[in-house]
């Protein structure tokens, strides 16, 4: 069964199982085989050494965006930042408010 894609303890060293000696892939997520062909991040800032504290306030700022126009059918909320500035895009299906 697949002897050259072992080492030397034995196992796979790559993302395939080798099951009944047909090849079964391992499941991916979708949108990390999109990243930077047709699909961009859906925040772009760097985090720096407060990382956690941003990434939490995305998070809040998300739930909010997401609480306040919820008859708006909010699909995408991409956050930017740079030093001073926080700019949200928000994307929906209906301009009414």
């Amino acid at each position: 069964m697949l002897e050259g894609l072992k080492d030397n303890n034995g196992q796979m060293t790559t993302g395939w199982k080798a099951l009944d000696d047909k090849l079964y892939g391992q499941k991916t997520n979708p949108i990390g085989n999109r990243l930077g062909i047709i699909r961009g991040w859906e925040s772009n800032w760097y985090g720096g050494n407060d990382y956690g504290d941003k990434l939490a306030e995305d998070q809040k700022l998300r739930n909010y965006v997401f609480a306040r126009l919820s008859k708006a059918s909010v699909s995408r909320v991409i956050i930017e930042r740079t030093l001073k500035l926080v700019t949200l895009t928000i994307t929906t299906a209906r301009l009414e408010l």
